[in-house]
Order: structure tokens, then sequence, then C-alpha cells
């Protein structure tokens, strides 16, 4: 890193006045340095997450201590990023490609901002870093206190207290970067810019939402039915997969083949697939999947790449798919899947199309991980609708020992669970929403309503009686800070946000007809080329208008949650 710095600072102090920036020359020389870091960084996350003991959490801790990118903070690459902007900007260009380059240098610049390298001196920029520092070492005592088993969990008053300072700490954090709040912070590379925006889209739906229908109110009281996992029996881990794989074919035409040895993984039940186009064959990715839960494995789903594909160097995706399918009792027995499972499995199937097709020219800028935070559910989202479509589900769905398809009365059941299940989890996402972004744009730690009574206060306006949590009770906040902890800032509104989109570009599948196949295929394709390809190389809701020609509007998801009125 050190000789290409000096590389940059010589050809910057060579003319001053009117220095111009190869993007190509520099980037690729920069991404190149900074590749084999990233792997690491991945490594170290996929070890920490499906092995989690305590030796390997520790020596998961110690690569993250060592390993530092340097580019943030040094003026040389600063400088140089700036002129690329400069450049770009002043160029005009609205193609593709130059769009593609400008967000890469923002993302490199918007670190730099992270870091502090704008601030006016090395004392703010310590004091940044000590900030940093302190919301690191509270997020990860609060992580630590809410894995505490039932037994041993402490008075609610100790994760209160944290969940105090966590926000006093990010709002003398933002303030010190020039933002009036931390969800300011967070919006600067968003879909939705301010948080007037996402309290307009809260506001919309509960509009539409409320009063909450009768039937909801009684499913919440019920705590809903036993279907997903009475239906185990029709969910044969390698049916669904065959299913999920045909169906990618029909809509983006790419072949998924598993490669039986040689696999490589980091546990014996790991499976090793790839992703070829079903036009040529040519090759375009590989994928790694770990389905079932096992001890010391994180206990939910996850997808992440190991490799960004990269067309300037021809490095090609490598991704990892995590589930928690419950593990058959002998290794010879079949793996069977609840619905909830195989609704997860999409889920993160959709995430990983993601990353697998993107076609961009860095992928560890480009690539699907640097997604706006609040599109990043779109695909995932719009994967798991399949499944609730008569025409589909009998492709994944067959009894083990008669082959029979799931009967239509118990699908009619099914949909309608669904439905209600919807419609429940959406008053709840108000709720997170809402809640998260008080607490980091208006709350008032030292003023009169304590961040109890706010949870309550909304929970209050949003929930069914038999949801609102008890004055000890501190799920909710338990969600959003655990998620903050883990990396997710100011996101919990995404989930909305990302489904109004799910459910708008599903429904330009359904128009068309599910059995029209020529139909399926040409807006499949549309959607492969202007969302799974362009990854973060595009903004996501120009993507989304490439695709469905219009922005995306609420009536579609509010009929499926059953609140259209």
């Amino acid at each position: 890193f050190a000789k290409f710095e000096d590389e940059v600072r010589s050809k910057l102090d060579a003319s001053p006045s009117d220095t111009s920036i190869d993007y190509m020359d520099f980037m690729s020389k920069l991404d190149r340095i900074n590749t084999p870091l990233h792997y690491v960084k991945r490594i170290r996350t996929l070890m920490a997450s499906t092995n989690g003991m305590d030796d390997v959490l520790e020596a998961a801790g110690e690569v993250e201590d060592i390993i530092r990118f340097r580019h943030g903070l040094s003026e040389p690459i600063v400088s140089a990023l700036r002129q690329l902007e400069k450049q770009l900007e002043e160029g005009g260009s609205t193609t593709g490609l130059d769009v593609q380059r400008l967000r890469a240098v923002w993302h490199l610049l918007h670190e730099a901002e992270d870091e502090g390298y704008f601030l006016s001196s090395e004392k703010e920029r310590q004091k940044l870093a000590d900030l940093a520092s302190d919301i690191k070492t509270v997020e990860g005592e609060l992580q630590e206190l809410c894995r505490l088993p039932p037994d041993m969990q402490r008075s609610p008053i100790e994760f209160v207290t944290l969940v105090y300072e966590i926000l006093g700490l990010k709002t003398e954090w933002a303030k010190m970067l020039g933002y009036d709040n931390y969800a300011d912070w967070c919006l600067r590379s968003r879909v939705a810019s301010s948080t007037e925006e996402i309290k307009k889209m809260h506001d919309d739906i509960a509009e539409k939402a409320l009063p909450i229908p009768d039937e909801i109110l009684a499913y919440a009281r019920t705590g809903g039915s036993n279907i997903s996992e009475e239906l185990r029996v029709y969910f044969l881990l390698d049916s669904v997969l065959d299913g999920m794989f045909n169906l990618c074919t029909a809509l983006f035409g790419i072949v998924v083949e598993e490669q039986a040895d040689n696999v490589n993984g980091w546990h014996r039940d790991v499976r090793l697939f790839h992703v070829s186009n079903a036009e040529d064959g040519s090759h375009l990715a590989s994928f790694y999947l770990d389905p079932f839960m096992r001890r010391f494995k994180l206990g939910t789903e996850f997808t992440a790449p190991l490799i960004a594909g990269s067309s300037i160097d021809g490095l090609k995706p490598l991704v990892y798919i995590s589930c928690k399918i419950k593990t058959p009792t002998w290794d010879d027995d079949p793996a069977y899947l609840t619905l909830d499972d195989t609704v997860a499995l999409f889920h993160e199937f959709g995430h990983a199309l993601q990353h697998l097709l993107a076609d961009v020219e860095i992928g560890n800028l480009s690539g699907a991980h640097n997604i706006e935070e609040d599109a990043s559910e779109f695909v995932s989202q719009m994967m798991e609708l399949w499944l609730f479509e008569e025409q589909f589900l009998p492709v994944v769905a067959k009894h083990a020992k008669t082959g029979e398809t799931i009967p239509p009365e118990v699908m009619e059941k099914l949909k309608r669970e669904r439905q209600l299940r919807k419609g429940r989890e959406l008053l709840h996402r108000l709720v997170l929403g809402s809640l998260e972004l008080e607490l980091n744009s208006g709350f008032d730690p030292k003023g009169d309503e304590s961040i109890i009574a706010t949870q309550r206060r909304i929970a209050e306006q949003y929930l069914p009686p038999v949801d609102i949590p008890a004055k000890s009770d501190m799920s909710l906040l338990k969600v959003i800070f655990e998620n903050n902890a883990g990396g997710k800032r100011t996101s919990q509104y995404r989930y909305l946000f990302s489904e109004i989109m799910s459910a708008d570009a599903f429904q330009v599948f359904k128009d068309a007809g599910f059995r029209n196949e020529q139909e399926m295929k040409r807006i499949g394709q549309k959607f492969r080329s202007a969302i799974l390809e362009k990854a973060s190389a595009c903004p996501a809701e120009e993507s989304y208008r490439d695709f469905g020609g219009n922005d995306s509007s609420a009536d579609s998801f509010m009929r499926r949650c059953g609140l259209d009125k």
C-alpha cells in the first residue's frame, strides 16, 4: 500500500493544478491491494458464524483487530478520489458505466468521511476514533447481555443503561461528522433519503392498516396455527432445491449444478454448487450451502460473499448460504423442511442471486453487499412469494411417501395463514421502524419521556393488545439494538420498504400469467439485467424503474397482508 500511496502522491505533486487520474488504473490497483484483506475478513466472519466455539471466536476477534484499511486516512488516496469524483461529475455522462464508477468513488469517500479524514485536526480525528471504539465496546456488552440464557438474565436496568449510553455516543459521533443526528448519517446513502420520507411511508401504511381488523386481532390472540410444522412431510430438501433451481432456470436463464466430490467445505454437511448460463454453458459463479443447524453455529439464516466477482480481474463470485434446518437423525435419513424453513431457504437464495449474477467492474465496491440498505431485502422477499402460488408450490411440495401434492383445502388454509401472519408482522414492522427512527433522530435522553415509555407509546399506537410489551419487557428494544450492534443501522424500516418493492415486482410476473412461459422468461431476463446484474452499480430506485417502468406502489403489498381497504 505504501508503494501505491507514493506513486499516487508523486503523480499529484507533478501537476497539482491539472492532474487527471486514470480511473481504471487507480481503482484496480487499490482493489488488488484490498482484495486479500476483504477475503480474510469474510473468512473470519464465516468461521465465527458457523463454528462459534470460544477459541474460534477469540481468533476471529484477533483478526478483526489486526486488519485495518488505510486508504480512508491517506491524503494522496483521498485527494485522488476527490479528483476522480470531479472528473466523473464534470463529464456529465449518465451511462451505466460512469454511474457505476461514480458510486464506487462515493463509497470510498464515505469510508474516508467515517474515518474522520475531513475533520479539521488530528485531535478531532482521534476523538472520533475513540467514540467509534466506545460504541463498539458498549454494543459488545449489550450483545453479551442479550445472549444470556433466560435463567441468567439480569435486571432490565442494566440493558436500559447500555442503550442510553449507545444513543448518546452515536449522537455525538454523528454530530462530529456534521449530521444533525445518527439517523441522518445512516440515510446519506439510502433510497429513502430523509426521516420525513420514512415517516410518510409509515403513516401511509398505518392509514390502511388501522384500526386493526378483527381477523388479525383474533389471530394474534391464538398465536397462529402449527401448519408450518404439519407440512414438513411435503418438503424434502433435495426436492425443494430442485424446484427452486428450476424456477431460476425458467426465469433468469441459469443452470445450477452440484459438485459432489472435493467440496472442501468447513463441515461435512456443506454442499457446493456451480451456476452457469443456460444459453451457452459459461460459468458464472459458485456457492456453498450449509443447510443444517448444529451446536456452535449461529442460530439464524444468513448469506454472504466470500469472493465478490469483478469483470476487470475475471474473478467469479463465491457465496455461502447458511440455514438452520433440523438435522436428520441418521445419516441416510431424508432431510425434511418445515414451511418456514422452505421460505427461509428461498429468501436466502434471493440474497445469493444478487451476488451470484452481479456483473460489475469491481465487486468489492459495486457488489450486492453495497446495495442501499433499505432495498437489500427486495429480491429475497420476492423469491418467497413464489411459494404461495398454486402454480408453483406443487413443484417443490410433494408428500414424501405418496408423492401427492398439498390438497387444495390445505393450500387455502396455508395462504390464509400467511396473509394473517403478514398482517400481524406488518404491524410489528411499523413499531420497530418507528421506534428505531425516533430513538436515532428525535429522542431526547434527558427529556421527560423515558425510553421504556417511548417503546410502549409506539407499541400501543400499532400493535394488537396481546402483543404490547409489559413495562419490564425489553423485546422490541432488544431487536433494534442487537441488530444495530450486528451492523444494521437505522434499518428496521427496510423490511416494509423492501416488501413494497417485492410485492409490486412480483405482481408484474403475476399479471403476465404464470403459465405463459415466454412472458415469464422475458420478464425474468429483464429482472436479471435490470436488478440482479446491476447489484449496487446503479441506484436501487433506478434499477427498479428500469424493470417495472415506474416507482413501486404499496397496493400489492397491502393486498397480500389483507389490508387493502
